[in-house]
């Protein structure tokens, strides 16, 4: 569904009014394949937490590892 989302045109850069773009809800569902589909189309939109902080908040080893071979954003630190 989201490989045929995209592929329509869905904008996977866009957010909830929370701020939360498909790549951290994802994350924060534990969605690994949704995580793996999005990252091979680079999706690195703006979100409240960066996403590794995500994956390690929830101890989301693979999703982390996923992240980490996509260089997302790996020396991201927060205030």
């Amino acid at each position: 569904v989201v490989k045929y989302l995209l592929a329509s045109g869905a904008n996977q850069s866009l957010a909830t009014e929370d701020g939360f773009t498909p790549l951290a809800v994802a994350l924060q569902q534990g969605h690994d394949r949704v995580v793996a589909v999005l990252l091979e189309n680079d999706t690195k939109g703006k979100v409240r937490l960066p996403a590794l902080h995500v994956a390690a908040k929830k101890d989301d080893c693979k999703a982390a590892t996923l992240l980490l071979q996509n260089d997302h954003y790996p020396d991201v630190t927060m205030d």
